[in-house]
């Protein structure tokens, strides 16, 4: 699967997931977090500078191959 999303749409996607793995087990950890989520914006500029960061050490990796 060679699908691009943007990085909202990345967010979303996890969000998602979480709250799938929350319907599942329950666990106030991730009760925290998506509640943190829906009511912080500061969460999607952490998820931005975490998407920034994976692509940094990414190109990274490749320009040493």
């Amino acid at each position: 699967m060679d699908r691009k999303i943007t990085i909202e749409e990345g967010f979303c996607a996890m969000t998602k997931f979480l709250e799938k793995w929350y319907g599942f087990t329950k666990s106030e950890d991730i009760a925290f977090i998506l509640s943190g989520m829906s009511m912080d914006p500061a969460f999607l500029q952490d998820w931005i500078e975490s998407v920034d960061t994976v692509l940094r050490e990414q190109n990274k990796a490749y320009k040493h191959d």
